[in-house]
């Protein structure tokens, strides 16, 4: 079975790597007075936070023509200034930023660093040529905060060089693979399916199953990289040698070993023994191909009621959304054994499983020929 989404788990394991969100850099600020210096604050020493900078300064008289409207789907207005105690300075968020002549008033929200006579929650005067960036809200949608994005950005940049350089270590394996989902699926960070697949492939190096898992559905796809039928295969083999491993890591693999999917030779009764592990752990899918085993005289035993708790509808739209083999396997077997109650179309269940025959995935003595009648 494809690795699924864990972001509550990725997002756990990225303190593996000292992921936790770092502080901002030293930002240069300003005092609870305006500057009375006519010139612009300096910009940031890191060219891309400059240019940000440099942006939003063009642009803020933009920004205070919004906040002067004070239109109700317009909120959470803030500026990033400047503040200066003597020689000191540091970029400092201000919210529930107001205007005034000649700068904005708002009390500080970010953690002063290096300006021990500044607090949170305190309020603050601002001058216009010390706001290097501003931010607000219009209808949920988010205008500005440049700098902060750069920031982000960086900083996953930085955690990604570090965490690859522990991937293959047993003790972080696993989080690489997690830390790889999020990556795929572009839910915490942006969507890049090749850095994913570099997480799953050093994690599943590193021991973890679900990443020797994730990289197989990875290659088969060609998702991050070109599509590698024999790579694949050598992933999920790589995933489950016992069937203790992760279950959804054995479910590939027993559904490999029973199909013959991307070239996997076929060991039936290996796929059964792994298929029943899996199984037995709770996963459904894994317990419906044991059942369909059943039906096509492969196995004997008792009914596993956990079959038909799988939800073919979604069995189906992972075979025409996802191109998931194991879906259109499922979902077409079923439909030509009416299984669990499915209604049977001999028409429909033809169009699925030569799809699963596609990624040649098929029953043991089943033919392409046959299956397109």
């Amino acid at each position: 079975m494809r690795a699924r989404l864990r972001i509550a788990r990725a997002v756990a394991l990225l303190a593996l790597f000292g992921l936790g969100c770092r502080s901002r850099g030293a930002a240069q600020a300003h005092p609870a007075k305006p500057a009375a210096s006519v010139a612009h604050a300096p910009l940031s020493a890191d060219p891309e936070l400059a240019a940000a900078e440099r942006a939003a300064i063009a642009r803020l008289p933009e920004f205070r023509a919004v906040l002067t409207r004070a239109e109700p789907t317009n909120q959470a207005f803030e500026v990033e200034a400047v503040v200066k105690d003597g020689a000191l300075s540091e970029r400092l968020w201000l919210g529930d930023v107001k205007a005034v002549a000649g700068g904005f008033e708002g009390s500080v929200s970010s953690e002063p660093k290096q300006l021990k006579s500044i607090h949170r929650a305190q309020s603050l005067r601002v001058a216009d040529e010390d706001v290097v960036d501003w931010a607000y809200y219009e209808r949920r949608t988010l205008h500005g905060a440049e700098t902060r994005r750069i920031a982000l950005e960086q900083r996953r940049r930085a955690e990604l060089a570090d965490a690859l350089t522990h991937c293959r270590e047993a003790k972080f394996a696993d989080g690489c693979a997690a830390l790889g989902d999020t990556y795929a699926a572009g839910v915490l960070f942006e969507r890049r399916p090749e850095v994913a697949l570099e997480l799953y492939t050093k994690a599943c190096a590193g021991g973890s199953t679900y990443g020797c898992n994730a990289a197989g559905w990875a290659v088969f796809h060609g998702r991050g990289g070109a599509q590698d039928l024999p790579a694949a295969a050598a992933f999920f083999a790589r995933a489950c040698t016992t069937g203790d491993e992760h279950p959804f890591g054995c479910d590939s693999r027993g559904f490999a070993l029973l199909t013959g999917l991307a070239g996997t030779k076929r060991d039936v009764p290996l796929a059964l023994r792994f298929l029943g592990k899996t199984c037995a752990k709770g996963l459904a899918p894994s317990c419906l191909l044991l059942e369909l085993a059943k039906v096509k005289r492969l196995r004997s035993g008792p009914k596993l009621e956990l079959a038909c708790d799988v939800n073919f509808a979604e069995q189906v739209s992972r075979c025409t959304s996802d191109q998931d083999p194991e879906g259109c396997f499922l979902a077409g077997s079923a439909i030509e054994t009416g299984i669990c109650g499915v209604p049977k179309s001999a028409k429909r269940s033809a169009d699925l499983l030569q799809k699963a025959a596609a990624f040649g995935a098929e029953w043991p003595g089943a033919t392409r020929a046959a299956a397109a009648h």
